[in-house]
């Protein structure tokens, strides 16, 4: 190739590298978004009614021990926040069905409280996909005395297609769905334990 061919086309490759750079920067600017994570309520599922028999269950007031309780994470340079995170945790919670139990308001009159409490609860990028991570811990209480305890997590990751508000908002409720299949499988298998220890003692 001609010398002065080749300084001519490293000069040009520089100065579109430069004009790329200063295009990244000006759309990279750092923003917080506040997320809505609030979602419509959707009909009871009548496959899994409780029973006439199901245990009573009761939810304690829940607890948050993340670092930061108003930070959802991070995309890029974007950060992402919501306000009111507890409530809507308490509302997926309490929207939580099973044919083997049902809520109660009164955990004197509970069969089975469940104290539970917010480890985790973020979204983040890896490369151009994005994950969302929900973490609960759910202490178990029979009877007023402790009764195990166990560790609901709930992921979701997919493409990070358009960067918007919606799209981290359903990410976290996707991430949050996952978390509560896994919090009502448990929740089964606990009273069912719970009905054959009844049965053993009578």
């Amino acid at each position: 190739m001609n010398p002065a061919w080749a300084q001519r086309c490293s000069s040009w490759i520089l100065a579109a590298s430069c004009l790329m750079a200063i295009f990244s920067g000006c759309n990279n600017t750092p923003q917080t978004s506040q997320l809505d994570l609030t979602v419509p309520a959707s009909a009871d599922d009548p496959s899994t009614a409780p029973s006439e028999s199901s245990l009573r269950v009761a939810w304690l007031a829940i607890e948050d021990q993340r670092l930061d309780t108003t930070s959802l994470g991070h995309i890029g340079n974007d950060a992402y926040v919501a306000k009111s995170i507890l409530p809507w945790v308490n509302q997926q919670l309490r929207a939580t069905r099973g044919a083997n139990f049902a809520e109660t308001e009164d955990p004197a009159k509970a069969d089975l409280v469940i104290k539970p409490t917010l480890l985790k609860l973020y979204i983040q990028n890896i490369n151009v996909a994005k994950s969302a991570v929900v973490v609960l811990r759910l202490e178990f209480l029979r009877h007023g005395k402790p009764s195990g305890q166990f560790i609901c997590r709930g992921q979701y990751a997919g493409m990070n297609w358009w960067n918007s508000d919606e799209e981290m908002a359903g990410a976290i409720q996707k991430a949050f769905a996952d978390c509560l299949l896994n919090l009502t499988a448990s929740l089964e298998l606990n009273i069912k334990l719970q009905h054959m220890e009844s049965s053993a003692s009578n």
